[in-house]
């Protein structure tokens, strides 16, 4: 379900953006946005801020899932996010984002319905993955980095003796 921003954390990021920490209100929003399902006031900040840097289609997705429709700027971006196929535009609602059809804003439904999105068919993109699938996947990432990482140091460890023994 969603999750709102506590008024003490509003107030934090209004007080950044007022101060010019722009970058650093941005990186707190990205953080919120990424690490709870859905939420509105968040993504529609954080598609304002990401629209007067000029980058219409990351505005247009945080517009589009947060449900916001109002104005010609905002109507542009979502316009930019939607020129993708329906799998791609699902697949933009992060995966930590995921959440059951009947808990999006009324007028995304609308949107996903008018593109020809059947919720009775709701995509493996919508479900919210199970814990152990979201551990394991964790897993095997750490164990890609600990093979690169250990891959590395042995060559680098291999140049080295063969460097030493000339």
């Amino acid at each position: 379900m969603a999750q709102p921003i506590s008024a003490k954390q509003r107030e934090r990021i209004e007080r950044l953006v007022a101060d010019g920490a722009t970058d650093q209100a941005q990186k707190l929003l990205a953080e919120w946005v990424h690490q709870h399902e859905l939420t509105p006031w968040a993504m529609e900040s954080l598609g304002r801020m990401h629209l007067a840097r000029g980058e219409r289609v990351r505005a247009g997705r945080l517009f589009f899932w947060a449900g916001v429709r109002d104005g010609d700027d905002v109507q542009a971006a979502i316009a930019a996010f939607l020129r993708r196929p329906m799998g791609q535009l699902l697949r933009t609602l992060w995966q930590n984002a995921r959440v059951p059809f009947d808990s999006l804003p009324a007028n995304v439904q609308a949107d996903l319905r008018a593109f020809g999105f059947d919720p009775t068919v709701t995509p493996s993109v919508l479900r919210q993955a199970p814990v152990w699938w979201r551990v394991l996947r964790m897993l095997g990432r750490v164990l890609v980095v600990v093979i690169f990482v250990t891959g590395v140091v042995t060559c680098l460890s291999s140049i080295g003796r063969l460097w030493s023994a000339h």
